[in-house]
């Protein structure tokens, strides 16, 4: 989704993120399911700012993960990269090096955006957003979320819903982020 204008009016952004939400609000997984609700203004605000996602979920108890996460599709890289090993005329290590180089700016626009939602925010390092991947997508997801599975006696809800709590305010922050560029 391209970016908006600078020289946007107020009016104009506000319709782009209802449009925004409007064909969040259409995107449905394979079994025709649509984007959970605790993580649709993440999805919007990254759509909105020009990421583009790929899946999502908001974590569940009884199925999937236990955690939110978005997972951010990198800069398109050429075709035949990340389907097998690298061209015969560059080493696996170059091959990687072009990869890094192409996705860095996405990879660090993200970066950006969490810090400087995190810049006076105080949370508890385990619910902090943060990324984690590879070349070709990144996850966004609560710091050490996948450790949630070793938590019991409601720990696993009560984390759950701290985890979901800090991707509502990230998805209000990316909201607000949108109509102020």
């Amino acid at each position: 989704m391209p970016l908006m204008d600078p020289r946007s009016t107020d009016e104009q952004k506000s319709k782009k993120w209802q449009e925004t939400l409007a064909l969040v609000d259409r995107i449905t997984d394979k079994l025709g399911m649509p984007v959970d609700r605790k993580i649709k203004s993440v999805v919007a605000g990254l759509m909105a700012l020009g990421f583009k996602t790929t899946s999502s979920c908001q974590g569940h108890l009884d199925h999937g993960k236990k955690y939110p996460s978005v997972t951010i599709e990198l800069d398109a890289l050429p075709q035949t990269w990340g389907k097998g090993p690298p061209p015969d005329d560059i080493t696996w290590r170059e091959y990687c090096q072009k990869a890094l180089s192409h996705t860095r700016p996405t990879v660090k626009r993200l970066f950006d955006l969490i810090a400087e939602f995190y810049g006076d925010r105080a949370v508890h390092h385990d619910v902090r957003i943060g990324l984690r991947g590879g070349l070709a997508s990144l996850s966004m997801e609560n710091s050490n979320a996948e450790m949630t599975q070793w938590l019991c006696d409601g720990g696993q809800e009560e984390r759950l819903m701290e985890y979901q709590e800090e991707m509502l305010a990230f998805g209000e922050f990316l909201r607000k982020k949108f109509l102020q560029t």
